[in-house]
């Protein structure tokens, strides 16, 4: 029970969280999610990542192929930001 409570809590300084938090603004999200990668490892979001990761992937391979719109590509990054945003207050409100 220690285990999985030290598990769910994630020792992130603010400055790393303020830096993530940044980079996705800046629509750098392939970097967001390696920081986020990083910074989730051992917590109980850890799951979550690498299906942000395949979102992400998903959406630049239909670009590549240029078989999605200019408007369904900016919703699925804004919805991918917006994913990433709320797991980033959640490792937040988690971080010790």
């Amino acid at each position: 029970m220690l285990q999985l409570l030290e598990e769910t809590f994630v020792k992130m300084s603010s400055q790393q969280l303020a830096q993530i938090n940044d980079l996705i603004g800046e629509d750098q999200l392939d970097e967001a999610l390696e920081q986020l990668s990083n910074a989730a490892m051992n917590s109980y979001y850890a799951d979550e990542i690498p299906q942000l990761k395949a979102q992400l992937t998903r959406l630049q391979k239909k670009k590549r192929l240029n078989t999605i719109s200019q408007n369904d590509l900016q919703l699925g990054y804004n919805k991918l930001s917006l994913a990433m945003g709320d797991l980033l207050q959640n490792l937040e409100e988690n971080t010790i």
